[in-house]
């Protein structure tokens, strides 16, 4: 019996395909919108708001893994312009997550890091976004 080996060519076409871009981090987004404080007691009910909670998230939290942000964006989806896809709370709190991402945090990146807030305080025009308003 004879055991030849016949090769057959197939001619496959392979046609390279891009990625589409990986979604920005938050040294890419924008960190500001031009608006100003709307109300004089924003800063100071984050001061007392941040104070409050602090001893608790710092129990729940003994190895610092949790983000409390003021006035800075909480990006929940990829839009253009990106400000579209956010939110700036007065005050937010997201549990298990670096407090920084290389030394600072400029904004909140959801799609990044998968963990939404979870209590924010978006003032007197509360907008519900899924999970970012208020889980209790």
């Amino acid at each position: 019996m004879n055991n030849n080996c016949t090769e057959t060519a197939m001619n496959e076409t392979i046609t390279a395909t891009g990625l589409p871009p990986a979604f920005p981090d938050h040294n890419q987004l924008p960190d500001e919108d031009g608006t100003f404080v709307k109300n004089f007691q924003e800063h100071p009910q984050s001061i007392i708001l941040t104070d409050s909670i602090g001893p608790v998230v710092e129990r729940l939290h003994p190895d610092g893994q949790y983000a409390i942000g003021q006035d800075c964006g909480i990006y929940w989806r990829e839009t253009d312009p990106p400000e579209r896809g956010a939110e700036a709370p007065d005050w937010f709190y997201v549990p298990n997550v670096p407090a920084t991402l290389d030394g600072f945090r400029r904004s909140y990146v959801l799609w990044r890091e998968h963990m939404a807030p979870f209590i924010t305080n978006l003032g007197r025009n509360p907008v519900l976004l899924g999970r970012l308003y208020i889980r209790m």
